[in-house]
């Protein structure tokens, strides 16, 4: 006959975690005008994402309605879609650094590209720049050194334009994406599958007249769409 052994009871501990994409929050005094749900209030707010699990840079777009004057104004970051977990305010140098004791941050009306970096302790900062998108490319009436203008969409969180386009294949010919009349910031699509990235390929087009819509409003997830009109 066989005889049952039992080992000595082992205590183990188990620590889930998750490999989502992190964020930031950015609850503020803009949320209300804005499209972003009731002022102050991090589960309806912008929201900036980071390049990947355990990567500390950020980035998003947020539309703001308004001025935002600080110190009573404006808006801060948080590590949670609540009070609860880390919040970053400016240092008071109003120069990009941030502090998790910091003030309200305060910003001029219009669309901003925004970047945080929160890898601690070497590095507490944020950027804002101010962008007005449009398309641009030898399919378009103003080429490639123009820029044909777009329009913001607070509703629906898009940028877009019903404007004709001639026949031009993709990738030396077609259209891109530019923010401010520049190649700064520019979008491409490298698939043609409708995600679009900085820097991408150019977007082959067929010849008609188009409503174009540029969405920016999921945090490295860009989209665009051309519905013949």
């Amino acid at each position: 006959s066989s005889l049952e052994a039992y080992s000595n009871t082992i205590k183990i501990t188990l620590t889930p975690y998750t490999t989502e994409t992190p964020k930031l929050w950015l609850p503020g005094s803009y949320q209300a005008d804005s499209g972003y749900g009731n002022n102050w209030t991090q589960s309806t707010a912008a929201t900036l994402a980071s390049e990947g699990f355990g990567n500390a840079n950020f980035e998003g777009y947020v539309y703001f309605a308004s001025a935002q004057a600080a110190p009573d104004n404006g808006f801060k970051f948080s590590s949670q879609p609540d009070w609860n977990g880390t919040n970053y305010g400016d240092d008071g140098s109003f120069s990009g650094i941030l502090s998790t004791s910091g003030d309200n941050i305060g910003i001029s009306a219009g669309y901003y590209r925004i970047t945080a970096n929160i890898t601690i302790p070497t590095a507490l900062s944020y950027n804002l720049t101010a962008t007005e998108w449009g398309i641009a490319g030898n399919a378009t009436t103003n080429g490639w050194d123009g820029m044909t203008p777009m329009t913001y969409n607070p509703t629906t969180k898009k940028w877009s334009i019903i404007t004709t386009l001639t026949t031009q294949a993709a990738p030396d010919n077609g259209l891109k994406f530019k923010a401010n009349g520049s190649w700064d910031i520019n979008l491409g699509d490298n698939g043609a599958d409708g995600s679009a990235e900085y820097g991408g390929t150019n977007i082959g087009t067929t010849a008609g007249t188009y409503l174009i819509e540029l969405d920016l409003s999921n945090p490295r997830a860009y989209t665009y769409t051309l519905t013949a009109q």
